[in-house]
């Protein structure tokens, strides 16, 4: 597990968590009409995937610019998953 987090990859597998999840709500909005719709679903995930890259690049310790890079990411999906919400 000291591993996982030493070199970044548990990022990984929080990222695979959050795409099944995103299927799953997906799947379920167009199955049943209820939940989120997959727009402002995919917006939200993406938000926190960006930020889980910039975790992953930080524990990697990749360059400054491209944690930097996935942090604006990040802000712009969150930036759209508001768009989305205020709309409503």
């Amino acid at each position: 597990m000291e591993h996982l987090f030493a070199t970044g990859q548990i990022a990984d597998v929080v990222l695979v968590l959050m795409a099944v999840e995103g299927i799953a709500l997906t799947l379920l909005y167009r199955a049943k009409g209820i939940g989120m719709e997959p727009r402002a679903v995919w917006t939200n995930l993406a938000a926190g995937a960006a930020l889980f890259l910039a975790f992953r690049s930080a524990l990697a310790d990749d360059h400054w610019h491209v944690t930097a890079a996935f942090l604006i990411v990040g802000l712009l999906a969150h930036a759209a998953d508001l768009a989305i919400r205020w709309q409503k």
